[in-house]
């Protein structure tokens, strides 16, 4: 019983780290052009595919970045390579990281259980 009750001891430490919990933190972008977006979207996320391929329809609100972080408060981590290249049938933009970080300067986040998300609603963004 006391050999049970030691193995149980040593190993609840590892229990608890393995436990930690995770938040997910979300950038999506809603279509306030004109006409549909094409997106393509590089180094979007850091715990699952880096390259994403979307369409989003005038209005629609698509995902354009997924990040994990251990830290419920901290500010969203995009990758200092992460691009945003967007079309249309009239033009393309592309959105670097820099550029994306300012667009959700001073932004709070809509926060529902473990995942925070921001929702960038910006003309400017149109290419």
């Amino acid at each position: 019983m006391i050999k049970y009750i030691g193995c149980a001891v040593l190993l609840f430490p590892l229990t608890a780290c393995t436990s930690q919990q995770l938040y997910r933190d979300e950038i999506y972008l809603q279509n306030s052009c004109a006409s549909p977006l094409t997106l393509k979207v590089s180094h979007f996320s850091n715990w699952g595919p880096v390259v994403g391929d979307y369409v989003a329809p005038v209005g629609a609100r698509q995902i354009i970045g997924s990040f994990i972080s251990y830290d419920k408060d901290s500010m969203v981590r995009i990758a200092d390579d992460y691009e945003l290249l967007i079309n249309t049938a009239s033009g393309s933009k592309v959105i670097h990281a820099q550029a994306l970080r300012a667009a959700l300067e001073g932004k709070t986040p809509v926060r529902q259980g473990d995942i925070s998300s921001w929702t960038i609603n910006d003309a400017s963004f149109c290419p």
